[in-house]
This record gives structure tokens, C-alpha cells and sequence, in this order.
């Protein structure tokens, strides 16, 4: 609860009472002005809340030797522009363009194909158009020979001109051997009944710390046994074995995955006594946010067969504050000694990475899940931290004294703020379950508000 204090001078005639009052707020009216136009423009180097464009691409069999490639693409609404529309409908008072660009490269160099779709997607009310919790999803089909590929994928937004790429490479198979590729899906039970999966359309990504799926495409054999084996890909390209399996398969259809032209992300089981969708759930709840490869492994009656397939496990809304792993080490400093953090900070990324999870396990209230809620809750008040406290002298409100109290403490349960004009302006955090209020001071008057004293409630 915010609790503003006003607080009468005294021995003073009143017209010189009211023109200091009215010169104060003037001057605290110029400063949040700035304060919210810094809010407005953040420092873009370190806040990166998501990738805001994803693109993946999966392999199935074709017409005679050529193969259809599945370009799958996403883009958050946050990335897009929306203007008014000229449109009645309340659902559609605001429209955005983006045009969705592949283009397939071979590996000498030769460019094979190009397709562009254009889409145009519409929001009821302007938050929407704001977010990065609502996307627009496209598939884009190749037909292509076999052979090893460059596909340059790209957005581009309608109104700004401004885009976002990706690029993937991509082992189109001859068709002779039996395994396709790996697509991680979406399971519904009422959709699978009726015949239907949904891609992720996150790239090639599975949800962290959540059920995976991975619908595998081949040709159908008799006696089929399955190996899978996991490498984490560090930053330099080297690959580490994470983990392996023996996974054994959830459903098997005697049919091939057919795109759903209503749905972008969507297919159907179409029944083909040649193939098979081999519905697989593989552990990844045990692993943590990175870039994994997957090499699937079949044997059966009359062979065997191999395929790599990358996957991502993809921490969605992870707080921006530990996607910057300089950042997020840098804040250990608020509930660490300066040596442990400088242990931390050494080494490659990936060497910082699995340390700084080291750090928090001992804190984790369920250490046998990749996901620790302490860890989470602690960045994501860096996150809040950040915005809330910036000035116009120090852009990063995380280093604040308000924000270390907040990153600390949390959310006070009462702020009260004392508005003096003779003094510099104050406010005062209350937290009952601690018995405490904290007392700061902008001294500077310009937002920058330092921690006077702690007293006892």
C-alpha cells in the first residue's frame, strides 16, 4: 500500500507557503517526467527478455527423391508495429504487417529456392499489441533435393521495415534410409484422438522444466528398437553428452504428419502403410536451459539408421536479468562474498553458467528439478529492480538502495511518502513480518534516493 504523507510548514504566510509548494511539485513533476522517459527507453544491450523471432525446420518425405521441408516460424506481437486499423470490428481496431522471407542455399553456394508469405494479424486493444505473451505463427514448405543446406529465414515488420533472422542449417536425407526427423510437439489428448498434433513452433525448442515430446517420422519396419543420446553444445560448438536413453515409444500411428492449412503449427495423421509417427516423451525436465543435440538411433530387423537433430531447451519468460550471465553473476554480490563471486565469474561461459546454478542449489526447496524457484524469484526482482528504481543518474535501479532492499526483502507491504518543503522528499518502507521500515532520501532531488537510517516498527 502507497501512503502519501502531507505535511503543513509552519510561522509562514500563507502566499509563500503555497508558491513553494506549487514550486516543488512543478520540480517533482519535471523529474518523473524524466524518470518515466528513461522507463521508456531502456538500456536494449542488457535487457533481452526473449528472441522474439523462432524458426525451425523439419524434414518429410516427398514426391520421388525430393523432400518437403517444413520452415516453421513465430514472431512475437512485441517485435511487430501496430497502427490503427480501419476495421468495426472491436477485436480488430488495431492491425500489424509481417512478412515472413526463407531462402534455401545449398552447399555450394547456389541459391535454390525463395518463398515469402505475407500476414496481417489484428488486436482488440492496444496492450495486446505490446506483449511478447501473444505470437504469430507461420509455416512456410520447401521442396528440395537431397543434399546439405543454409535456410536464411527472416521477418520483416510491415510498418517499420525493421527484421529479425535466423539461420538454420538443414541435412536433407536421400530417402533411402528410414529415419526423417524429430519434431517436438505439443500433446493434447482430445487433438491426438482426432488424429492431430501441434508443433512447439519455438524453433526446435522443448519447454524447460516441462513434459517433453518428440514425434519422430519414419518408414515403417519391423522389430524397431530405439537409443537416443543427449549432448549439451557449449558456446564453442563442442558437444558434451548430457545424458542417453532407451526411450520406449508412447504411441505409434502407421501414418504420416500432414501440414493443417487452418492451423500454421498444426498436422494431421494421415494413414500411409509406408510410414509411421512415433510419439516419444523424453526426460528433459532434467536439464537446464542451453542448446542440445539429440542422435536418435534405430535398429530392426533388416538394419539400422541414425539422425542429429538439434533442440533448445527453451526457458521462456527467464528473467532478462539471467540471460545476461556478466549480469547475473554481478548481482551475487548483494548475498555473497566478493571472493565467491569473483569464482563464479571465471572461466567460459558455459564454465559460469554451471557454476552460477551451482551456487543456488543449496538454496533450491526442490533440488531434484532443474528449475529452483529461489533463483527465479531472486532475478526476477533484479528484473523489477531495474525499471522501477532507475534515475537520471544511474540507469540501473538494480543497484540502487531501494532496489537492494527490494531485491532482498521484496515487495514492501507499505510504502509512505513524505513530501517536506523545506526538506528533500522521503520514503518510507514498511515491513511488518520483520519489524522493520527502512527510511530513504532523495537528497539530490533528482529520484536517486538513498537509505537514511532502519529503524525498528
Amino acid at each position: 500500500m502507497v501512503k502519501a504523507v502531507n505535511v503543513s510548514a509552519k510561522h509562514r504566510p500563507a502566499r509563500a507557503r503555497l508558491f513553494l509548494v506549487s514550486l516543488f511539485l512543478l520540480i517533482g513533476c519535471a523529474g518523473l517526467a524524466a524518470q518515466q522517459q528513461l522507463n521508456r527507453r531502456p538500456d536494449n544491450r542488457t535487457v533481452r527478455y526473449g528472441d522474439l523471432f523462432y524458426a525451425g525446420a523439419v524434414v518429410f518425405p516427398g514426391e520421388g527423391s525430393v523432400q518437403r521441408v517444413d520452415v516453421l516460424m513465430r514472431v512475437e506481437y512485441d517485435f511487430l508495429v501496430f497502427v490503427r486499423s480501419n476495421a468495426s470490428r472491436p477485436d480488430s481496431l488495431f492491425r500489424a504487417i509481417a512478412v515472413f522471407n526463407v531462402e534455401a542455399v545449398n552447399d555450394r553456394g547456389k541459391h535454390v529456392r525463395f518463398r515469402l508469405a505475407r500476414d496481417t494479424v489484428y488486436a482488440g486493444d492496444y496492450e495486446k499489441t505490446n506483449t511478447r505473451r501473444m505470437s504469430l505463427a507461420r509455416r512456410i514448405t520447401l521442396s528440395l533435393e537431397p543434399g546439405t543446406y543454409r535456410l536464411m529465414v527472416w521477418v520483416e515488420d510491415g510498418e517499420s521495415e525493421r527484421k529479425k533472422e535466423a539461420v538454420l542449417s538443414l541435412q536433407v536425407p536421400s530417402g533411402e534410409g528410414v529415419l526423417y526427423s524429430a519434431l517436438p510437439v505439443e500433446v493434447d489428448t482430445a487433438a491426438l484422438a482426432g488424429g492431430r498434433l501441434t508443433a512447439i513452433g519455438y524453433g526446435s525448442s522443448v519447454h524447460f522444466a516441462k513434459p517433453s515430446w518428440i514425434a519422430l517420422t519414419q518408414r515403417s519396419v519391423r522389430e524397431p528398437e530405439y537409443s537416443c543420446r543427449l549432448y549439451q553444445v557449449n558456446e564453442d560448438g563442442e558437444r558434451v553428452e548430457a545424458a542417453r536413453w532407451n526411450p520406449r515409444p508412447v504411441r505409434v500411428f502407421p501414418s504420416a504428419l500432414k501440414p493443417d492449412e487452418k492451423q500454421a503449427l498444426g498436422y494431421f495423421l494421415e494413414p500411409d502403410s509406408m510410414m509411421a509417427t512415433v510419439l516419444f516423451a523424453l526426460p528433459f525436465t532434467t536439464q537446464y536451459p542451453g542448446q542440445y543435440e539429440l542422435l536418435w538411433k534405430i535398429s530392426y530387423l533388416d538394419g539400422m539408421d541414425s539422425l542429429r537433430t538439434p533442440v533448445r531447451v527453451l526457458w521462456k519468460d527467464i528473467p532478462f536479468s539471467l540471460r545476461d550471465l556478466d549480469m547475473a553473476v554481478k548481482m551475487l554480490a548483494l548475498i555473497a562474498p566478493e571472493d565467491t563471486v569473483d569464482r563464479i565469474a571465471s572461466g567460459s561461459p558455459a564454465e559460469v553458467r554451471k557454476k552460477l546454478y551451482a551456487f543456488w542449489k543449496p538454496r533450491d526447496p526442490d533440488p531434484a528439478t532443474p528449475y529452483n524457484p529461489a533463483l527465479a524469484v531472486f532475478y526476477r526482482r533484479v528484473d523489477e529492480a531495474y525499471f522501477r528504481f532507475r534515475s537520471l543518474t544511474n540507469q540501473n535501479g538494480a543497484k540502487t538502495d531501494r532496489g537492494r532492499i527490494f531485491i532482498l526483502k521484496g515487495e514492501p507491504d507499505e510504502i509512505q511518502r513524505n513530501l517536506l518543503p523545506d526538506e528533500p522528499p522521503e520514503e518510507i518502507w514498511v515491513y511488518r513480518d520483520l519489524g522493520r521500515r527502512y527510511v530513504f532520501v532523495d537528497i539530490s532531488r533528482n529520484g536517486s534516493y538513498l537509505l537514511k537510517r532502519v529503524e525498528e516498527l
